[in-house]
Parts: structure tokens; C-alpha cells; sequence
């Protein structure tokens, strides 16, 4: 929510993104609870996202914290592609497993990770925010 006088930390929110990218491939995917079970984790997932689309430039990701080994999984995507950039974030609110829902294309998921791969013509700057500023007039 990118509002200076609204916080939604502490009530049910949502969060949604919709690409229209002429001359960009959108690949979707999903990593469950089987997927992180191999070692090093997901990198076979990994290797099968970067064979599906055309030159994946960025990976949008949404994870659920209590499912998901964050930081395994970018150290095997880092493996598996060596600089490419994701960026993404942590569902919030629940406060225990099987609280958040992942929405990807038309199914619901209560644990693991979603994402999106775009590549084509497209340029990714990835820069680190930790918080947010108001954009435009409110």
C-alpha cells in the first residue's frame, strides 16, 4: 500500500501486478514444499526456468517466509545463473503457516514461492529499498 497516512501491517491486504510488455517473454512458475526437498535446492527448477524462456533478464519472486528457504533457493539460482537478477518479497501477516495466499495466473497456493521470469527485450536496474516514499499526489 503506497500511502503516506495508511498502513495496512496489521490488516488483510493485497498485493497485485499486471505486465504488458511488448517484445518480452513472461514465463510463471511455482516452487512447492516437494521442490525444496532436493539438494542443492530447486537448482534442477532453476535449470528447467532458464531452458523455457528466451534469455531470462529478471525474476520477479513472492515467497511465504514460513514455507519458504529464501536463502537457499537464491544461492542455488545463483548457481544455476550466476548474476541474474531477482528481486521480489516476503508475504507478511500471517502469523503462522498456511496464512498468506499466492495467487499465480488462476490458482491459489498456501505455501512455497511464485514468480515470474521476463526476458526479451527488456533492462532490469535492481536497486534495494527498505521502506517506501509516496509517488504522485495523494
Amino acid at each position: 500500500m503506497l500511502h503516506p497516512e495508511i498502513s495496512r501491517q496489521t490488516r488483510t491486504a493485497i498485493a497485485a501486478m499486471a505486465l504488458q510488455l511488448p517484445g518480452v517473454s513472461i514465463v510463471p512458475f511455482r516452487m512447492k514444499l516437494d521442490d525444496f526437498e532436493r539438494t542443492p535446492i530447486c537448482f534442477d527448477k532453476w535449470q528447467g526456468l532458464l531452458e523455457t524462456g528466451p534469455d531470462p533478464r529478471v525474476l520477479l519472486l513472492m515467497a511465504d517466509p514460513f514455507t519458504t528457504p529464501t536463502a537457499e533457493i537464491l544461492e542455488s539460482l545463483d548457481l544455476a545463473a550466476p548474476g541474474l537478477p531477482a528481486v521480489g518479497a516476503l508475504a507478511s501477516g500471517a502469523k503462522r503457516p498456511g496464512g498468506h495466499v499466492l495467487v499465480l495466473n488462476d490458482s491459489l497456493h498456501r505455501s512455497g514461492l511464485i514468480g515470474v521470469s521476463l526476458g526479451g527485450d527488456i533492462r532490469a536496474d535492481v536497486i534495494v529499498s527498505q521502506g517506501y516514499k509516496p509517488v504522485g499526489r495523494f
